[in-house]
Order: structure tokens, then C-alpha cells, then sequence
């Protein structure tokens, strides 16, 4: 139950600017993001949060083994990544449902970098390669062998 003055506060406050519970917040249980409370937006105040941005947690000291990078290589361990010295996820609820993630890297050639991250994808040649293969795939499962 949720005490009356609480109550009061979150009618007064516009809709679309918090998450109303726990349990619409999305990746409340990751602990590896935290939640960045002034980004948090929507199309009418009336209407639930269609946008929030969420940042690396800084109070894991260990840190999260998908987004930390401090270990004794500093180089990139494989081919597709490179050294991030900023990142930020984009949450939105539409790309949400699609299955969609924005992460919004700033590069970086520093050795000290703290984060390791893939390739961006959104070059020319990187899009020809995902044409491509579409064309492909879309050929190649369209036609029937003669039998």
C-alpha cells in the first residue's frame, strides 16, 4: 500500500516522466545498468514513458563482465571490437518489442579505455554485407528444387 502523501505526489507528477512500479521499470533486475531518472520521456504527460536511458552502474566495483574491461590485456580480444571509453543504452519501448537495442558508444583509442564493445554496424560496408545476405537468403529459400 502506498502511504497517502506518495500517493499525492506521483498524481501531481506527469505520467510519462517515471515509471509508475517496480514492475513496469524495464532491466530492474540487471544490476549492471542504472536507471537515468531525467531521461526518461514520453509523447503525453498523460501516457506511459516510451523512452529511458540507462548507464553502466558505477556502485558494482567488480563491474559486469559484458561491459568491463579492465583486465590485464588492454587490446581488443577479438576481431569485431574496439575500445569504448563511454557507453549508453537507449531504451524505447517500440524497439523494445521488436527486439531491437541501441547502445550508444563513444570510441575510443585510449589503451585505458574502461569498456570493450562491438564494432559499430551502421558503416556502408557493414550494411551492404546485411543486404546482401538478405538478397541471398531471400533468393535461395524462394526457389524449389525440380524434382
Amino acid at each position: 500500500m502506498i502511504p497517502f502523501r506518495q500517493a499525492l505526489e506521483l498524481l501531481q507528477m506527469p505520467r510519462n516522466t517515471a515509471f509508475c512500479s517496480q514492475r513496469h521499470e524495464p532491466f530492474q533486475s540487471q544490476s549492471s545498468f542504472e536507471l537515468q531518472h531525467d531521461h526518461i520521456t514520453g509523447p503525453f504527460s498523460f501516457l506511459n514513458p516510451t523512452r529511458a536511458t540507462f548507464n553502466p552502474s558505477t556502485s558494482n566495483n567488480k563491474g559486469s563482465n559484458d561491459l568491463d574491461h579492465n583486465s590485464e590485456d588492454n587490446s581488443p580480444k577479438r576481431k569485431g571490437e574496439q575500445l569504448a571509453s563511454y557507453i549508453e543504452f537507449k531504451w524505447r519501448s517500440r524497439d523494445n518489442r521488436k527486439g531491437r537495442h541501441t547502445l550508444a558508444v563513444d570510441p575510443s583509442s585510449d589503451p585505458s579505455a574502461p569498456f570493450l564493445v562491438p564494432k559499430s554496424t551502421s558503416g556502408l560496408r557493414e550494411v551492404g554485407k546485411g543486404y546482401i545476405w538478405e538478397a541471398k537468403h531471400t533468393f535461395f529459400s524462394q526457389t524449389t528444387p525440380m524434382p
